[in-house]
């Protein structure tokens, strides 16, 4: 991975993280001292003018917007190779993700200090006429290390999925992440609001808590109401906070769910609670995170996928036309993930990596334009295939060269889920 070329008097220092659709660099300011982190479009993706659009949209959005609870954005411009790249904070504690991955549980006081801002920030956005459109811890982001007992500064980050409301922007993508995704997100035909985003501040409440030891009680219908499966009776985020502080204070929820006594009379804490118990009614769940999303690891290591839960992974899977392939498959009804890595010709675009997600065919679907795909930094090729049988349903296949292998991935969504977005988003490769 090659550090870009900044104009200017920003160095580059090392790269803090990569998805599917972009990279983020650590910089240095020498003149004011001072850290900052650079997005940088990938390559594939800045040849295409709407993706391209919407990436600098998101410096736009940020600029809006200037409050404490969200990403600042200091300067946009393009590289001498046409990449569009974004200046910002730098948040030197890394992402919320990151943090419940490598700790596993959260102090409770730490969790609500982290939902009053993620809220407080929401609160800002929609006063803007924005919506976030994919709250998800990925993209609430500390502003220093994690300490224990501490009450961590966050911000929401990531509004390139954001939609202007005032400006009606007609995107049509369905966006959001795994469960976090609002109802009307899965279907292209209903529209987003604010109440888009109170859904998923309500999950990661659920997510949180349930992390911090809390058990959430199933027994407060009048709170149903608050998160309706339809957005247009689902009310804001600071709205449905006050409308579960009263319904708290009439239904005392300490005397329904036992292990939660000790929060009882601490205003706060009683909110967030009604988020969890929200949450549980609207979804159907138990008290377990079994379906909050999850790592899905290769035993042979090197190769894993963070994905919504409720997968059952296979240790088993083929690379076509190349031997010795391991890896494993994800299976969720029709659904499927194939992941598998195998010996490779050297260089960033050996044969095999371009032959093999040419040589598979589908013969019910309408194949693509086989296109070049940069992935976290690796490249290769990617073939896709929609219109499969009677359904609406897509075949996306990519190979790449990472390191002396080839890595495959093949994602089969007979309904649309999962999209081969949300896949690549949790893809992680270690070289061969």
């Amino acid at each position: 991975m090659t550090a870009p070329e900044l104009p200017g008097r920003l160095h580059v220092v090392g790269p803090l993280g990569s998805g599917a659709f972009a990279t983020v660099w650590l910089a240095h300011d020498p003149a004011l001292d001072a850290d900052v982190a650079v997005k940088v479009l990938a390559d594939n993706w800045s040849r295409r003018p709407e993706v391209h659009a919407r990436f600098v949209e998101e410096a736009r959005l940020l600029r809006r917007v200037e409050n404490d609870r969200v990403v600042r954005v200091y300067d946009v411009g393009e590289l001498a190779d046409g990449r569009p790249y974004l200046v910002m904070t730098h948040a030197a504690g890394g992402s919320l993700a990151s943090h419940l991955e490598k700790c596993g549980s959260i102090e409770v006081g730490s969790a609500l200090a982290v939902l009053d801002q993620v809220v407080e920030g929401l609160s800002v956005l929609h006063s803007k006429g924005i919506v976030h459109r994919d709250v998800n811890p990925h993209n609430v982001l500390l502003l220093e290390p994690w300490v224990a007992g501490s009450s961590p500064r966050a911000v929401l980050a990531d509004l390139g999925l954001a939609k202007d409301l005032g400006l009606g922007s007609g995107l049509t993508q369905p966006a959001g992440t795994g469960d976090y995704r609002a109802p009307e997100q899965r279907e292209l035909s209903l529209e987003v609001s604010p109440a888009t985003d109170t859904y998923a501040v309500s999950v990661l409440a659920r997510e949180l808590l349930t992390r911090a030891g809390v058990s959430p009680g199933r027994r407060f219908g009048s709170l149903a109401a608050g998160l309706s499966e339809r957005p247009d009776e689902r009310p804001s985020a600071p709205e449905l906070l006050t409308r579960l502080r009263t319904e708290l204070s009439v239904a005392q929820p300490a005397s329904q769910v036992a292990p939660l006594t000790w929060l009882s009379g601490i205003r706060r804490r009683r909110l967030v609670l009604a988020l969890v118990l929200a949450v549980t009614l609207i979804a159907g769940a138990t008290a377990t995170s079994s379906l909050w999303p999850r790592t899905y690891a290769s035993t042979a290591g090197g190769l894993s996928v963070r994905l919504d839960g409720g997968w059952s992974q296979i240790e088993s899977a083929s690379i076509p036309g190349v031997g010795g392939a391991s890896g494993f498959t994800l299976a969720k009804d029709a659904a499927r993930v194939l992941l598998a890595r195998a010996p490779a010709a050297p260089g960033p675009d050996g044969p095999e990596a371009r032959d093999v997600a040419e040589q598979t065919t589908h013969d019910e679907c309408l194949v693509h334009q086989p296109s070049t795909v940069d992935v976290g930094g690796w490249r290769g090729r990617l073939v896709s295939w929609s219109r499969c049988g009677a359904t609406s349903g897509r075949v996306d296949e990519v190979a790449l060269t990472v390191g002396d292998t080839v890595v495959y991935l093949q994602v089969t969504a007979p309904t649309g889920e999962p999209d081969l977005a949300s896949v690549l988003s949790g893809l992680e490769l270690a070289p061969g």
